[in-house]
């Protein structure tokens, strides 16, 4: 981030997802706030409807999402990607503290979800259970 009028800039290099211009813009001007990321309540989900979402999930064909559940800790993992946690706000609808991602799990059939939706930045596809 360059700022011409006053002959400064700013090169931030991180191993993160996570948007860095926040960062940026606070390093160049302290006016500029970092406030931290608030999350939703995480709510109790019993076992037995987290072993639904268990599973790979094809959310393009160059990519898969793997959710892992392990007692009442669930994470997601996409492909060449890092696992990380994911925390539930309701039976359903599930957030990562990583980064803003939401996953919302759907149909259930054969006592397994079918399809779930991920939203990241504003865009949300839908991903579908593999075989």
């Amino acid at each position: 981030m360059v700022d011409r009028d006053a002959r400064e800039g700013v090169f931030i290099v991180a191993n993160t997802s996570v948007k860095l211009t926040d960062i940026a813009l606070h390093l160049m001007d302290q006016r500029h706030s970092l406030a931290p990321r608030e999350f939703p309540k995480v709510v109790s989900v019993g076992a037995d409807v987290l072993a639904r979402y268990a599973g790979s999930y094809r959310l393009t064909d160059d990519m898969t999402i793997v959710i892992r559940v392990n007692e009442s800790k669930v994470t997601a993992q996409a492909t060449r990607q890092g696992e990380f946690e994911i925390f539930p706000e309701t039976s359903t609808r599930f957030f990562a503290k990583v980064a803003p991602i939401a996953i919302t799990f759907g149909e259930i059939k054969d006592g397994r979800a079918r399809e779930f939706v991920i939203e990241q930045n504003g865009i949300k596809r839908t991903a579908l259970r593999l075989p």
